[in-house]
């Protein structure tokens, strides 16, 4: 079984097509200049970045503008710590309890919801 001269690809068209796509390529930004311009934007924003930690860092070490997100062990669940002033800070304690009370009802939410955006009433059809 012959196949059509025309429908081969020579060697000279598949440099052709890799030259292509490599100044397509080029056009791109490379992953490390990606995150540095993410880093810098961040850091001009005045955003706090987030570390996962293997131990909550002293005050000392710590770094303003970073939540540190720590894995405890004993509970199984992550907290979140950050330095405050001088101190290292726990910003996720949720030690207490939520009481029936302090959950709202759908009725309730729905009342809520209605007095922030109320509906304006349908108009009457003019006759």
């Amino acid at each position: 079984m012959s196949v059509p001269e025309k429908k081969l690809v020579t060697l000279s068209q598949l440099q052709m097509q890799a030259e292509r796509i490599k100044s397509e390529l080029d056009k791109y930004a490379l992953e490390s200049e990606m995150q540095q311009a993410v880093e810098d934007a961040v850091a001009q924003a005045n955003i706090c970045t987030i570390e996962v930690v293997d131990a909550v860092p002293e005050a000392e070490t710590a770094k303003e503008k970073v939540l540190y997100l720590y894995h405890n062990t004993g509970t199984g669940k992550y907290e979140i710590y950050a330095l405050v002033d001088t101190a290292i800070v726990r910003l996720d304690d949720d030690g207490g309890s939520v009481s029936d009370d302090m959950i709202a009802t759908d009725t309730e939410v729905s009342d809520m919801l209605d007095e922030v955006f109320p509906q304006p009433e349908p108009e009457e059809p003019v006759e």
